[in-house]
């Protein structure tokens, strides 16, 4: 317990001094990487170093927002630009680019490369929304529901390669109770759906 207590000061003070480090001209320089940050604000984010930091661990009492980190947890909003790790929180967890495992009870990525876990999940400007689901790399969806737009029944969709749930929509191969897709012969079939190609018209449906 001691050396845990001793190694988490040791991070600290390596934080705070590479944070608070000074050039040449006397002026106070951001470090780009930091081992550990520490925030405990709720609208805004004060923390032992400032939120333009690559961290390796980084902890927030409510909110955290970070350039990216390696392992991050927030008791209640988790932001990073990057994620390269796990990042988690107990309401929200969103970031740019998630190139890891972004798990929360709602996740916002705007690209994702990597796996989200949610009870709610919102990829892009709500290209591609889940309900009780796992996003892989915006190619595969498995969910209680799936869609892979935010316009429902519209001609403008980005196609997710797979979706496996209950509904899925806007999928390339679906498998669930009831599948739509507005390219295929027959948009609404249950079980299976796939694009098979067809030209989508609004009047026809």
């Amino acid at each position: 317990m001691k050396k845990a207590v001793g190694l988490v000061l040791f991070l600290c003070g390596i934080t705070i001094f590479a944070g608070t480090a000074e050039d040449n001209g006397g002026k106070s320089v951001d470090n780009k990487f930091v081992p550990l940050q520490l925030t405990w604000g709720l609208t805004e984010t004060p923390g032992i170093t400032g939120n333009d930091n690559d961290t390796v661990l980084s902890l927030g009492l409510l909110c955290l927002e970070q350039n990216s980190s390696v392992l991050s947890f927030a008791g209640w909003k988790n932001q990073q630009e990057n994620n390269y790790g796990v990042q988690t929180g107990l309401i929200v967890a969103g970031s740019r680019c998630n190139y890891a495992v972004v798990c929360a009870p709602l996740a916002v990525v705007n690209k994702n490369y990597g796996v989200q876990i949610s009870l709610l999940g919102m990829t892009g400007e709500m290209e591609c929304l889940q309900l009780l689901g796992v996003n892989i790399a915006d190619e595969i969806q498995i969910g209680l529901i799936n869609s892979a737009e935010h316009k429902v029944f519209s001609e403008d969709f980005d196609e997710r390669f797979l979706q496996i749930g209950l509904f899925n929509e806007g999928g390339k191969f679906q498998i669930g109770l009831l599948n739509y897709n507005p390219r295929s012969w027959i948009p609404f079939l249950p079980l299976f759906n796939c694009n098979m190609g067809r030209t989508y018209d609004a009047g026809m449906q």
